[in-house]
């Protein structure tokens, strides 16, 4: 007995953890066995297994109706069947599909014995759970037995152990199976191809086992995760499995927890279906995924798995399509925001430069320009180390080495594309190409900032611009940086007015010190009505709904903020230092901010001042 079965049966109340302690002495004193002692206590070993039976819902053998077959005590040999602690009870074939043999087994869980079998016998394992003492019996009775019909047969017949009362094959002739049981698996390996499909569409016939319980787990999973639009999904292992959350809006929520004891099989599930070969326990591993999930549908997925102190990390974000995009004027620009920007796109060339920290959106801004500039006179070229979105009628490619992209990008330019995309600039070649570029046509690329004053003080870090000539040169070739941030939207359904006490100047101290009040906007000219109440504005907040999963939001949209190079833009950042003075220049410019944009959606009921304060960290 493993501590495993101990620790269930104190989960399972069986056991008290004073009786445990009891045990232990009492074991300490006499010298005999756990299971001995636990006899003694009235746990005995068919109880502890109808326990377990019943906890994982895996039947029991019952011995009295048990009629074995000599030749499937072939295809399990007895030496196997003693390391492991199993016994084979049956083979029966199933109709377009691999055989299945049931197992006794002492642990049906131990997904590393489940393989071992069913790779050595070609099977699908159906476990059945016994107790050690009784599968170590009929190892010696049944095995036994063989061994005496095989001992005298080898008396009347020259065949030996070829076979239970076989005669030895003729030369020339097809050597004879020594079961009739195993010319049917050889038979049935040959339409194993056809028997995979098979087994997707009739998943509800597929027999009980470890790793079919984490299978059927894991798409339940994943096509929860589908239905309500979750983004990402995140398998977490700890010590005793796996937790499953859901990323809804840009939160994680806690969804489940994986059936104990399943944390590897999950694992082994979803490696299978992924056909994931490379061992990422020890490295870690990104790729695709297509799952056909309960709704018959099959749905992409980017997986991606990293080894961690108690497991690998699975993460699963949904690949969306090309339809799914938003349009560029839903994306959360301000009218006047939107029109500014949608100008700058109509240049020829240029460098426009998407930004936001990690999980900011600014890949969906991204794919939402090229979605609006992919018109039929215009060639665009994309160079990305992945492609989240493909989009018909714009040429993507991958880039396989960062390292690389310079060679790459001047082989794309033979094509002269009128746009240029980089899906991301990870390293100091990538900027100097996307800013080489930009004198040839117009460049769009993303950057991990958390605003522009900082994506344009990261930007010079990797040009390394050494005069005021040089980094002259490079303001002039950036058009306009875009820093986004994502906001939940209050839910529709549930939205409630709030009106708070107090007069319109206290709007303003509802926000904490952001340098100066120009960049709050002015409460009586966004209020509408010109009623005493317009002067104090309207908040609004989301009540919780089964729309909004109680959460009070629903979908997201964007804060933005754009920074033109202008003319006394590029004066002041060349007259000054480049520090984190850079972003007090910008405000007292009177530039379109994050926080700006942010009060705007407060005051248009968009989202609540809790989401802007989350969000902009305030």
């Amino acid at each position: 007995m493993n501590e495993k079965t101990i620790k269930i049966l104190l989960e399972e109340a069986a056991l008290t953890p004073e009786q445990l302690v009891q045990v232990r002495e009492e074991q300490k004193r006499s010298g005999t066995s756990l299971q001995i002692t636990l006899d003694k206590i009235g746990l005995g070993e068919e109880k502890i297994v109808k326990i377990l039976s019943e906890k994982f819902r895996i039947p029991m053998v019952d011995w009295s109706n048990v009629q074995i077959n000599p030749e499937v005590l072939s295809i399990v040999p007895e030496e196997k069947a003693r390391k492991y602690l199993v016994f084979p009870l049956s083979v029966e074939r199933m109709e377009r599909r691999q055989s299945r043999i049931t197992l006794a087994m002492v642990d049906p869980l131990d997904l590393a014995t489940l393989t071992e079998i069913s790779f050595m016998t070609g099977c699908n394992v159906k476990p059945m759970i016994a107790s050690e003492s009784s599968i170590l019996n009929a190892i010696k009775k049944y095995y036994g037995m063989v061994s005496e019909k095989i001992g005298s047969s080898e008396e009347k017949e020259p065949g030996g152990p070829m076979g239970i009362g076989l005669k030895p094959p003729v030369m020339g002739e097809e050597k004879a199976s020594p079961i009739k049981g195993i010319e049917e698996l050889r038979t049935l390996a040959k339409d194993l191809a056809e028997s995979i499909e098979s087994l997707e569409e009739k998943e509800e016939i597929i027999p009980a086992g470890p790793e079919n319980q984490a299978d059927k787990w894991l798409v339940q999973i994943l096509t929860q995760a589908f239905k309500k639009g979750v983004s990402e999904v995140h398998l977490d292992p700890h010590e005793r499995g796996l937790t499953a959350r859901y990323r809804i809006d840009g939160i994680l929520y806690n969804f489940g927890e994986s059936p104990a004891g399943l944390k590897k099989a999950v694992i082994s599930a979803l490696k299978q279906r992924g056909q994931i070969t490379v061992p990422t326990d020890k490295v870690p591993y990104q790729g695709d995924l297509i799952l056909k999930l309960d709704s018959k549908e099959k749905v992409e997925f980017l997986v991606s798995m990293c080894p961690t102190f108690y497991g690998e990390k699975i993460t699963l974000k949904t690949k969306r399509k090309a339809t799914d995009l938003l349009d560029v004027t839903r994306l959360g620009f301000e009218e006047n925001t939107l029109k500014m920007f949608l100008k700058l796109l109509d240049v020829p060339d240029g460098l426009i430069l998407i930004t936001s920290p990690l999980n900011g959106g600014k890949t969906t801004t991204f794919y939402a320009i090229l979605q609006y500039l992919n018109r039929p006179h215009l060639n665009i070229v994309t160079l990305e180390n992945m492609i989240e979105y493909a989009i018909m009628g714009i040429n993507q490619s991958y880039l396989e080495n960062p390292e690389r992209i310079r060679e790459k990008a001047f082989q794309l330019m033979d094509y002269h594309p009128d746009v240029f995309g980089i899906g991301e600039i990870l390293n100091k070649e990538a900027a100097r190409i996307a800013l080489d570029l930009s004198s040839q046509t117009l460049v769009l690329a993303t950057l991990t900032a958390s605003d522009t004053a900082s994506a344009l003080l990261q930007f010079f870090s990797l040009v390394e611009p050494r005069t005021n000539w040089e980094r002259s040169l490079v303001l002039d070739s950036i058009n306009c940086i875009v820093s986004q941030r994502l906001v939940r939207q209050i839910c529709p359904t549930c939205k409630e007015e709030i009106k708070p006490q107090g007069s319109a100047s206290g709007f303003n101290n509802l926000t904490p010190d952001l340098s100066t009040a120009s960049e709050i906007p002015n409460p009586g000219t966004l209020s509408g009505p010109s009623e005493k109440e317009s002067h104090i504005p309207s908040f609004y907040k989301g009540k919780g709904c089964a729309d909004c999963h109680q959460t009070g939001y629903k979908g997201l949209t964007g804060l933005f903020e754009i920074m033109r190079i202008t003319r006394e833009i590029k004066d002041m950042v060349l007259s000054e230092p480049l520090t984190g003075n850079l972003r007090k220049i910008l405000r007292d410019l009177k530039m379109t901010t994050l926080e700006k944009s942010g009060m705007q959606k407060i005051k248009n009921g968009i989202t609540s001042f809790e989401e802007i304060k989350r969000v902009l960290a305030w």
